[in-house]
């Protein structure tokens, strides 16, 4: 007998029937096909969805579900980057907080109820809508310049290095610089906004770094 698909709990029991005018007839005991709630409310979020590589997102917060053996839920978390879905490792609880994020990243829950006598087999299961993560590319602002050494009042060499790469929709300056027995980094005097920087004359020991913006993002240079 299939009893087909079911949209609630039934019992069943079987008759058997044999002799002349059925006069014989056994019942079976009763079977019982317990029919569970679909699982609901399995939605998963986070603030913000855009994150700068290397970055390490706050927890993924994941809703309490519903349906299913109600108040009795396992959880599996997975990943994807490119390809195949994987499984995170350790990840089987209501919420997760990813590891540090390097490029794109897509991530959903997966809610089991209803466990049978099978282990880690469940009688109800639900994938969460998908939750994309973008991730702008490492800035690379390395500047490669020498130590200079001149007399006070003297002017340094002007500073030509490579332009940044990387980002995500071009990338934007800011020089920065820090004088001997200072502990705060501030703009750098002048025209300071460019991938190129001329210093003025110094009267102390300074040192130079260099800001990139990308985005939402920010990369400092060696100094």
């Amino acid at each position: 007998f299939d009893p087909g698909s079911l949209d609630e709990t039934m019992r069943y029991k079987r008759i058997v029937y044999s002799g002349n005018d059925d006069a014989c007839i056994s019942t079976s005991p009763e079977k019982l096909v317990t029919v569970l709630d679909s699982i609901t409310n399995n939605r998963i979020g986070i603030d913000p969805v855009r994150y700068c590589a290397g970055d390490h997102p706050g927890p993924i917060e994941g809703q309490t579900p519903g349906g299913g053996d109600a108040g009795n839920y396992a959880y599996q978390w997975e990943i994807q980057t490119s390809g195949a879905w994987n499984h995170v490792d350790g990840a089987t609880y209501k919420d997760f907080t990813p590891q540090m994020l390097e490029t794109d990243t897509r991530f959903r829950r997966i809610v089991y109820s209803g466990q049978l006598s099978v282990a880690d087999q469940y009688a109800c299961n639900d994938t969460s809508p998908v939750l994309p993560l973008e991730v702008i590319p490492y800035i690379i602002n390395l500047t490669g310049l020498q130590d200079q050494s001149l007399c006070q009042g003297n002017t340094p060499l002007p500073f030509d290095p490579l332009p940044a790469t990387g980002g995500y929709g071009g990338i934007t300056y800011q020089w920065i610089a820090r004088e001997e027995g200072s502990a705060t980094w501030a703009d750098a005097p002048g025209t300071s906004d460019q991938a190129d920087y001329a210093p003025g004359s110094l009267e102390k020991t300074t040192w130079f770094a260099r800001k990139a913006f990308s985005d939402i993002c920010e990369q400092v240079s060696d100094t």
